[in-house]
């Protein structure tokens, strides 16, 4: 009960901070759409009357405006399209393995996911130990608990390494995947009979160090979540502003 709750709270940190920025982003999105699509059109009919040529950035939105008026159905259904095709990719076993590879390339999210791998194997792991499951067995448990392909992946070698008489620490080193902190302690607990202990002290580390990540993550993204939309306002003043600003010439 204590473990599955370890492992909810995990989860649920993750959750709880990713869903503000994305809740920011998809509205920020629907408002600049918004104003592109029914603010800027009025202005351009003053525009249009002044007899004024507009700069390059005034037609591009206007443009814009234009094409989103005529297409923004086509362009909904192609979106909604193209997210259930992804979805049905993603469940397939070869877009399961290429978005999980991903997922742990990517700049930001990559550490955050190996650290959330690495402690739910460590917990997990320190668990079954405890609980007088053989190693060999648990490893193989450990390769349908982890949710990431690649990372069963590299599990499934380092079960295979140990049947074949294998160091758990080394053959955790081999796989290129896990943190040295992991590998180290890992080596330790096999060298003094108390991996289980250990691991769970590795899963507690890891769990701080999630904390820790996905507070960074939400810092980095929420100001450059600021930045995107005063960049989209900016834009949009200086589409009005520059003919108007040349209106004023005209009439003086």
């Amino acid at each position: 009960a204590e473990h599955f709750e370890k492992e909810a709270a995990l989860v649920s940190k993750v959750k709880s901070a990713m869903t503000y920025p994305i809740i920011v982003l998809v509205v920020a999105i629907g408002v600049t759409t918004a104003l592109i699509m029914f603010v800027l059109p009025m202005f351009a009919e003053m525009f249009a009357g002044a007899n004024v040529e507009l700069p390059f950035i005034t037609r591009f939105l206007l443009g814009l405006s234009d094409f989103l008026k005529k297409n923004i159905l086509f362009i909904l259904a192609g979106l909604g399209a193209a997210g259930a095709g992804l979805t049905a990719y993603i469940r397939t076993p070869g877009g399961r393995r290429n978005k999980d590879a991903l997922m742990l390339r990517l700049p930001l999210f990559g550490p955050l996911t190996l650290k959330m791998i690495t402690s739910r194997f460590a917990r997990t792991f320190g668990t079954l130990l405890a609980s007088g499951v053989a190693m060999l067995q648990c490893l193989e448990i450990l390769g349908r608990v982890v949710t990431n392909v690649i990372a069963a992946e590299k599990l499934d070698m380092v079960a295979r390494s140990v049947r074949s008489g294998g160091s758990l620490g080394l053959s955790l080193e081999k796989t290129e995947l896990f943190p040295p902190m992991l590998v180290h302690m890992t080596t330790i607990g096999e060298e003094t009979w108390a991996l289980d202990s250990l691991l769970a002290k590795v899963a507690d580390f890891h769990d701080e160090e999630v904390d820790i990540a996905v507070k960074n993550l939400t810092t980095a993204i929420e100001p450059a979540i600021t930045v995107f939309l005063a960049g989209v306002v900016a834009v949009i003043l200086l589409s009005v502003f520059l003919p108007m600003a040349k209106m004023m010439q005209v009439i003086g």
